[in-house]
């Protein structure tokens, strides 16, 4: 924390945080975010960080973003959204390019037809 005053400005930081109080309570507010009168969490009775229990706060579990299931559902969901977005903007491209051609204008000044044939 600064003490005395900010070069150039007119106030004073020497005193008490006034984010202090709240930034504590938000961190006393248990992870369901429900409080009970006794402070703790309303599903579990412990009164601990869902983190702190038993093992003192050493997690065993795998990652979610390290499990095989999700790693295989994330690489489905890329397959599938690159699918969807071809499939969804090449009718978008190709409607885009049809409307430059029909108002596309082109000027001819000469043109020599070499063998006139009817052969329709």
């Amino acid at each position: 924390m600064l003490t005395g005053h900010a070069s150039g400005h007119a106030a004073d930081l020497s005193g008490p945080d006034p984010f202090r109080s709240y930034f504590d309570e938000a961190q006393r507010t248990p992870a369901s975010g429900f409080r009970t009168e006794s402070g703790g969490d309303e599903c579990d009775h412990t009164g601990e960080p869902p983190s702190m229990k038993g093992d003192g706060g050493a997690s065993k579990k795998t990652p979610l973003y390290r499990k095989p299931s999700f790693l295989i559902c994330q690489a489905v969901t890329l397959v599938i959204g690159i699918g969807l977005l071809f499939v969804l903007l090449y009718p978008v491209v190709n409607a885009i390019a049809q409307h430059i051609v029909n108002v596309s204008k082109l000027n001819v000044d000469r043109v020599a037809i070499a063998g006139p044939a009817n052969t329709s």
